[in-house]
């Protein structure tokens, strides 16, 4: 508050030093209307204090480039237009009526350096929506958030401030107050593209007094203060997160559950990587969920009485579905399915197609149905998301070369190659447990229709041993009625953190 306090007086002493930011918002309004950039929460950043704005075209060029030499392009002319409005608002904010380009030399030299410092996360942030890998996202966030808070404080102290303004804590907030700003637009762009594009504008001269404000403690060489409330929200949720996943990763260890009465046959079928050996599942005790060993068959990715390797699960989805569909054939009635991760999306495919689908389905951090929100073409293809998709076959390649596990990145069934398949199917009921640190932190929505949605605090693999989601699916299977946490505490909290991220998120334009 103090911070919007200290912009006010600004304002008062030099009302023109918000028009830069205003004019800026108004070309960013303009390009939201024409539809060059997406009218949702991905856009909240448009108009944002320095360094935030160079974040947003970074992040939207390397999603909506359809070649290097464009994007580079691109990226340049933002940045001197960038550069321009910072130097803009400060040279006017001093009151300086000469030397306007030395404040120009200045900002365009820190703006360079944001695009250089900013570029890895907004490659980690396109990286982990693509792929749908959550942890990319996290490590985006700090590589993120270290450098934007050091170059803010550099904006602030452009040409004479001393002090090191704004805060973490201050800052911390202002990326909150921008993670409001897009849920509002998201919203509104459900109404129509031309009242989120207002909103953008209406929320410009906040991004100036803003800026103002922590360049008038910087001169002033005063304590701009706030952000006590947004670190406490932000230890309160990583420490949930955190814990939920240590302790169903690496301390839970769950005492056998006697046989419930479940007739029929429960079939296991893991995701990406996994084999009839390996993968999330592998560990499960079936008791947890109501049956006997002897009462578990293994899916295979290739087909009955046949081996899964890694490399099967990295197949067309629709061959999977027909290879799976042949096993539920010859399994005993009624057949239960527990699944984890793409697991969802074959369920999909065999309620979509027609195929044999088991009569029951839960699946445990399950995918959206729906491709994301960025394209990644073909290799050589010259087409939108180029740069971004360069980017992640090369990260690839050194996660292969380093000995981690790799994604793979033009295989049938990596995320953005897949098409939306969304089925309402009242023959076969459907539960997912969506992990909180998993996939809604990536995607505009985490539930399918017509299915019981739940919510395990914990990650993609330590949800498969949460004790909350495994006693749920078990009277599932029994036949129990069961509830959904689409409006209970953990599907609000779901919301806050896809809220949170929104306007970090790459999106292409519509």
């Amino acid at each position: 508050m103090r911070t919007i306090v200290a912009g006010l007086d600004v304002v008062r002493r030099t009302p023109l030093a918000v028009a830069p930011i205003l004019v800026e918002a108004v070309v960013a309004a303009s390009l939201m209307m024409t539809g060059v950039i997406p009218s949702t929460a991905a856009s909240a950043m448009g108009t944002a204090a320095f360094p935030l704005d160079v974040f947003f075209d970074l992040k939207q060029t390397m999603t909506s480039a359809r070649s290097w030499p464009f994007f580079v392009v691109i990226v340049l002319v933002t940045m001197m237009g960038r550069a321009a409005v910072l130097a803009a608002t400060a040279w006017l904010a001093d009151e300086q009526h000469s030397g306007y380009r030395t404040y120009a030399i200045a900002a365009l030299r820190i703006s360079v350096t944001a695009a250089v410092l900013l570029f890895p996360g907004a490659a980690l942030f396109f990286i982990g929506v693509a792929a749908r890998y959550a942890p990319f996202i996290w490590i985006a966030a700090l590589t993120t958030f270290v450098p934007a808070l050091v170059l803010a404080r550099r904006a602030a102290s452009l040409k004479g401030a001393v002090r090191a303004v704004p805060a973490a804590g201050g800052y911390l907030t202002y990326g909150y107050a921008i993670a409001v700003i897009g849920a509002a637009m998201s919203s509104l762009s459900g109404i129509s593209p031309w009242i989120s594009a207002i909103a953008l504008l209406c929320a410009a001269p906040l991004h100036a007094l803003v800026y103002l404000g922590w360049r008038a403690h910087a001169r002033a060489e005063t304590y701009s203060g706030g952000g006590t409330i947004a670190i406490a929200v932000t230890v309160a949720l990583v420490l949930v997160l955190t814990s939920g996943t240590v302790y169903d990763r690496f301390v839970r260890r769950p005492a056998p559950v006697a046989r419930a009465t479940v007739p029929g046959e429960l079939l296991l079928l893991g995701g990406v990587d996994s084999t009839l050996t390996s993968g999330a599942l592998a560990g499960l005790d079936p008791r947890q969920v109501g049956f006997d060993e002897h009462d578990v068959t293994r899916l295979s990715y290739r087909g009955v009485d046949l081996p899964t390797t890694r490399a099967d699960t990295h197949r067309d989805l629709d061959a999977a579905a027909m290879a799976v569909a042949a096993q539920v054939r010859r399994a005993d009635r009624p057949a239960d399915l527990l699944g984890h991760s793409q697991a969802g999306l074959i369920v999909d495919r065999l309620l979509d197609r027609g195929l044999t689908a088991p009569d029951r389905s839960a699946v445990i951090s399950d995918p959206p149905p729906f491709p994301p929100s960025v394209a990644i073409p073909a290799p050589h293809v010259v087409a939108p998301g180029k740069p971004g998709g360069d980017v992640a076959r090369a990260f690839a390649r050194i996660l292969d070369v380093t000995g981690f596990t790799a994604y793979q990145v033009d295989s049938p069934s990596f995320p953005t190659d897949l098409d939306p398949v969304v089925v309402i199917s009242a023959r076969v009921p459907r539960l997912s447990v969506w992990a909180l640190g998993d996939s809604v932190w990536l995607d505009r929505d985490w539930r399918r229709p017509g299915e019981i949605n739940l919510v395990a605090l914990s990650d993609h693999v330590g949800a498969t041993n949460d004790a909350r989601a495994l006693a749920t699916i078990r009277a599932f299977f029994q036949g129990h009625a069961v509830g959904s946490d689409e409006t209970s505490w953990r599907g609000a909290l779901v919301a806050v953190v896809q809220h949170l991220f929104a306007p970090w998120r790459p999106m292409e334009g519509h």
